[in-house]
């Protein structure tokens, strides 16, 4: 579905960003604090974005389902192996947005 493809493009834009932003906010927490907590908020924010996305595709998918049976096996596997890669740069977000605030 088109509407899940952009979704995931956007969610992908969305960790990069939050990856990056978590990483920015570590390294200049020191010497530039300010700017640093600025980072660290982008970064939440963005994975807020992401975690809103998720939900409104697991709608979708859970939609679709309903009215449509499960969709063909090649897209459901294709679903999962996105899913599964979406979780895991999800959680490596979080878990340096976390190493922010225990520095």
């Amino acid at each position: 579905m088109k509407v899940i493809k952009s979704a995931v493009e956007i969610m992908d834009n969305q960790l990069e960003v939050a990856e990056h932003c978590a990483q920015e906010a570590i390294y200049y927490k020191e010497e530039f604090p300010k700017i640093s907590a600025v980072y660290h908020k982008i970064s939440q924010y963005a994975i807020d974005q992401c975690a809103a996305l998720h939900a409104e595709v697991a709608d979708i998918i859970t939609e679709y389902r309903k009215t449509h049976g499960d969709p063909p096996k090649k897209m459901q596997m294709a679903y999962d192996r996105q899913h599964e890669y979406y979780i895991e740069r999800m959680r490596n977000a979080k878990k340096l947005i976390s190493d922010f605030s225990e520095i």
